[in-house]
């Protein structure tokens, strides 16, 4: 009964103003007591017409989809698209973006997911998280020189000691196993046993790349850590 009465007066109202103030009306009306989706859309809808952008609008929408579900979906993901074209600044767009970047990835569009993260990226080159995520992505998506230059961003924060193991070893197996690149291979398998000198796959990469290279110092260098850990077995 509300919201017809609240439909007449837009129907009759003639200012710009007067008919915004009467939409954002029935979007609270719709969203906050009758709990109506589809009137929810209308609404925002509505006054994203008249004003494309509108902040209030967009979150209202992005709320109302979140609660709609995994049928709701593509909805949500268009206004988020929509959010973030109309964002302002990277404090505001990066979020969205990473929704965007969850979304995708959830719904199987890893190429999509992956795009958003650059966007991310761009945005903060030394967003860890972002860059990470992008390397899985892009390891998914078998673009191997795009997965190692994304893992090799994030290698500047890794800590000094065994905890900063793994992601050393993700980076060695890319540009080892993936890109054939030695010294980078040879690099990164150094740095994962200067974490974890026990390490089996690093001290066997190490060996391989050594003999290949003709390096017999790395190669020593690597047998006697081997066997030392050999013997503190024994």
């Amino acid at each position: 009964e509300v919201a017809e009465t609240l439909r007449k007066q837009l129907r009759a109202a003639e200012e710009k103003v007067e008919k915004l103030n009467l939409l954002r009306k029935l979007a609270v009306l719709y969203d906050e007591r009758l709990h109506d989706l589809e009137g929810v859309e209308w609404a925002c809808g509505e006054i994203l017409e008249q004003l494309p952008g509108d902040r209030d609008a967009l979150r209202r929408l992005e709320v109302a989809f979140e609660r709609g579900g995994e049928a709701a979906e593509p909805r949500l993901i268009e206004v988020l698209e929509q959010h973030a074209g109309a964002a302002a600044t990277p404090a505001e767009k990066i979020p969205l973006l990473r929704r965007l970047a969850a979304l995708y990835e959830k719904r199987g569009e890893a190429a999509a997911a992956a795009e958003r993260l650059e966007r991310v990226v761009k945005l903060d080159k030394n967003d860890v998280k972002a860059l990470e995520a992008l390397g899985r992505l892009e390891a998914e998506l078998g673009k191997w020189p795009e997965a190692a230059a994304a893992l090799e961003r994030t290698l500047a924060k890794v800590p000094p000691g065994p905890e900063g193991t793994e992601p050393w070893k993700r980076f060695a197996r890319i540009v080892d196993g993936k890109l054939n690149d030695a010294m980078r291979a040879a690099k990164a398998w150094k740095e994962v046993i200067e974490r974890r000198p026990t390490d089996k796959e690093a001290l066997d990469a190490l060996i391989r790349l050594a003999r290949a290279r003709g390096d017999w110092a790395l190669l020593d260098d690597v047998r006697s850590r081997r066997k030392a850990h050999a013997d503190g077995d024994d």
